[in-house]
């Protein structure tokens, strides 16, 4: 990997460090005021919201800048809400948090299909114009590794933090490392010369104007990603795959305490069980020597049987089997990724990518809507008989995509 790119995601592992940190602070913190289930649960639709909102917006734009400094905004807008937050946490005022919620959220699908789009631009290298798909899948296998590694020593270290600091102190290393990535990817700008197009010339217009050529760039990302019969099915079986982890995110916690009757220390555990299968699924996919394909079906196969074994399995079998699902996951989603803007020209890769991900987003919406019916009806385990027949119908579509090796 070049210079950039791997500086690149040296500085995405760092800021992932700091994610870790608020993912433990802030919910911590939302609790910590009145101590009821019900704000957490509201946070968590305004994350959701968040996300939803972004990816209608972002294709209307996000390829009109260049996709490095439109990081760097990203992660300084990002630092402005964190600051809102730690000021949230520490006056007590859930009327300052639930905004950050949604604003944090937002922000993510700028700066993920900015990352997607750069990384791609950077480990990209086509042959007589076509992508070259495994180095696009290395590319993102490796952004990926340096994500997870980063995670994993946030969760470690979170774990130790927690305990001997405020949650709003916790939350302030958060704001530190998006400074510190901001800075970093600022100066991986400077020695790296993106392709100006039509799309990043600035031109003196009308608000009017503005707004038609905005509709038309969404148009024309959304004619992008489904005018490609591969690209399309790609994105629609990723969105099936939205479906199963979004049973999974309503539903594990729940299953733990509820049904397992474990402890927090014993949930805490599962988490870091979680980070270390991802971190090695990563590394396999960076090392490995299968195809596309290959990835796609063993990574999909994977996380079905690990769906299965946790509908049936006590809590160390579950925590096992889980990792495999997690483990297969680190292979389905960045040769996903990788294969969905291989055949994508540079300058709409950004709207693709943002395409992309609302319907991921969708996904995970209708999985938590599913989980919370099913859990009401028939309990926590039938969740993930649901989790396994969607990605069942996710492999399937895999098998009907066309791989040009």
């Amino acid at each position: 990997m070049k210079s950039p790119a791997r500086n690149l995601a040296v500085a995405r592992a760092f800021s992932e460090i700091g994610n870790s940190f608020r993912y433990i602070a802030l919910p911590l913190g939302i609790l910590s005021i009145h101590n009821k289930a019900d704000d957490l649960a509201l946070a968590e639709i305004l994350e959701t919201l968040g996300f939803f909102a972004s990816g209608v917006i972002a294709p209307f734009f996000i390829d009109r800048v260049l996709k490095i400094r439109a990081l760097v905004i990203s992660d300084l807008l990002s630092l402005l809400v964190t600051v809102i937050m730690v000021i949230g946490i520490y006056l007590q005022s859930l009327e300052i948090l639930f905004p950050t919620c949604f604003a944090m959220t937002f922000m993510d699908t700028f700066y993920s299909s900015s990352l997607s789009a750069v990384t791609a631009d950077l480990t990209d290298k086509a042959v007589n114009g076509v992508s070259n798909q495994k180095n696009l899948i290395l590319g993102f296998s490796r952004l990926q590794l340096y994500t997870l590694t980063g995670g994993l020593i946030g969760s470690v270290f979170g774990t130790k933090i927690v305990q001997a600091i405020p949650l709003w102190a916790m939350l302030a290393l958060d704001g530190v490392t998006f400074l510190v990535s901001s800075i970093w990817i600022y100066k991986i700008a400077n020695g790296f010369s993106q392709k100006k197009t039509n799309h990043h010339i600035k031109q003196k217009s009308s608000i009017r104007l503005f707004i038609i050529d905005s509709f038309r760039e969404w148009k024309e990302g959304l004619f992008i990603a489904v005018s490609d019969i591969n690209t399309m099915k790609l994105i629609a079986s990723q969105g099936i795959v939205g479906i199963a982890h979004g049973l999974l995110s309503a539903t594990t916690i729940g299953h733990y305490k509820t049904t397992l009757h474990v402890s927090d220390s014993l949930v805490a555990l599962a988490q870091v069980n979680n980070r270390i299968w991802n971190f090695a699924g990563a590394f396999y996919a960076l090392k490995n020597k299968l195809s596309p394909m290959a990835l796609l079906i063993l990574g999909g196969g994977l996380m079905a049987g690990g769906y299965a074994g946790m509908a049936i399995l006590p809590f160390f079998g579950f925590i096992v089997v889980y990792g495999i699902q997690q483990f297969g996951n680190s292979l389905l989603t960045p040769t996903n990724r990788a294969l969905c803007l291989a055949g994508v020209a540079t300058d709409a890769r950004g709207r693709v990518a943002a395409f992309r991900g609302l319907v991921i987003d969708a996904g995970i919406l209708i999985g938590n809507i599913f989980a919370l019916i099913i859990i009401k009806s028939f309990g926590t385990r039938w969740v993930f008989v649901m989790a396994t027949l969607w990605m069942l119908i996710a492999l399937m579509t895999y098998k009907r995509v066309k791989i040009n090796h």
